[in-house]
């Protein structure tokens, strides 16, 4: 059989004393710990608060950026149309040169000619002239 201690009443009433300030420290401590666990929830709240701030500017952010690489793409386009045009009009210049040189080449023959012409007019110009001298009237 099992051992049973009796208690007096005194016994009872001491552990009960002891176990009412056990109770009162508990309660102390449980006290002290709600408060801090009523701040830190404070604290969380407010951090809340500013990462959600921080959320909607990361955000706002992200669509400037978007943007910004839109407009971005649209004026590497735009660039690269300018570039497309330029190398056209350069070719076009570039035949247009070629064109011209052609020409001059073309002159340049046509002025060499026009000496040796000059030379044969001259020719026959004199010739014509002797040739009035020489014939009877």
């Amino acid at each position: 059989m099992a051992k049973t201690k009796k208690i007096t009443l005194d016994d009872l009433a001491m552990l009960i004393e002891t176990n009412n300030k056990n109770n009162g420290q508990v309660l102390k401590k449980v006290d002290s710990l709600s408060g801090k666990v009523d701040s830190l929830a404070g604290q969380v709240d407010s951090l809340s608060g500013k990462v959600d701030s921080l959320t909607k500017r990361v955000d706002s952010l992200d669509e400037k950026v978007q943007k910004n690489s839109d407009d971005i793409d649209s004026l590497a386009i735009i660039v690269n149309n300018r570039f497309d045009e330029s190398d056209k009009k350069i070719e076009k210049i570039q035949t247009d040169v070629e064109f011209l040189k052609q020409g001059e080449d073309r002159i340049e023959l046509r002025l060499t000619n026009v000496a040796y012409r000059l030379d044969v007019v001259n020719l026959q110009d004199r010739v014509r002239y002797h040739t009035n001298l020489i014939s009877p009237i």
